[in-house]
């Protein structure tokens, strides 16, 4: 798992770049419940717990395989029964931000399903040519007024509760990351 927000504003990302999204970050998430959804990591948990035993499940936030990749790894390991081996290159990269998205005007007729296919042909060409003024990913803006931050991190804050309860582990840096992108 990975903070919320950040998740949010990855998958709105790669969907403007891959032509899925036409609209504004704001308008998206307010007509689009999957990128909220998709964050609610405890309320996802619990519907797992239906068919896995919490034992079988093991939860590794992103932030925290960044900042200590060996001790992650290692609890991966344990987890899996394998052998640890420490010592692994870890390369950071992140496909989606060297990718363009095309221009506003053409990933508005994704909006259109009989469009999307050609709208993804056309993206992908203007990714490969850097032809039509296309805009690299993380240059996409991902821009939400205060009280949408201030709804979405009343939400994730509740949900991140019920993660740690049923988890019995704390997430208390995701919850850091709220804090921090709210101020």
């Amino acid at each position: 798992i990975r903070s919320p927000l950040k998740r949010i504003e990855s998958h709105y990302r790669h969907r403007i770049v891959t032509g899925f999204e036409w609209r504004g970050a704001e308008d998206a998430i307010r007509e689009d419940p999957s990128y909220v959804a998709i964050s609610r990591y405890g309320s996802q948990l619990e519907q797992y717990l239906r068919f896995f035993p919490l034992e079988q499940i093991l939860i590794l936030s992103l932030e925290r395989l960044i900042a200590e990749p060996d001790a992650m790894l290692g609890r991966l390991c344990r987890f899996l029964g394998i052998a640890e081996t420490p010592g692994i290159p870890y390369p950071r990269e992140n496909i989606t931000r060297e990718r363009s998205s095309a221009p506003l005007l053409l990933r508005r007729f994704s909006r259109f399903s009989s469009l999307r296919p050609h709208v993804q042909r056309a993206s992908r060409r203007l990714h490969h040519t850097r032809f039509g003024g296309s805009t690299a990913a993380d240059e996409v803006p991902f821009d939400l007024g205060r009280d949408t931050r201030e709804r979405l991190d009343d939400v994730f804050r509740e949900d991140l509760a019920l993660l740690s309860s049923i988890a019995g582990e704390s997430f208390e840096d995701l919850d850091r990351e709220l804090s921090a992108r709210a101020a």
